[in-house]
């Protein structure tokens, strides 16, 4: 689902409010434009947990 939003021929929007971690970034990464609040954490705990990362986004 992340490669069909990266090759969408349409511009993409990220809206993102709270918390954006593991998959949920890496979906808001694919978006060609990204608009966040200011209250937003970015996080990923693939790492902590040993994995090599989200391979969801690949």
């Amino acid at each position: 689902m992340t490669q069909r939003l990266y090759l969408m021929p349409q511009p993409t929007i990220a809206a993102i409010n709270g918390g954006c971690a593991d998959s949920s970034l890496s979906m808001a990464a694919a978006a060609d434009f990204r608009i966040a609040s200011d209250s937003i954490v970015f996080n990923t705990d693939f790492p902590t947990a040993g994995f090599p990362g989200d391979l969801a986004g690949i």
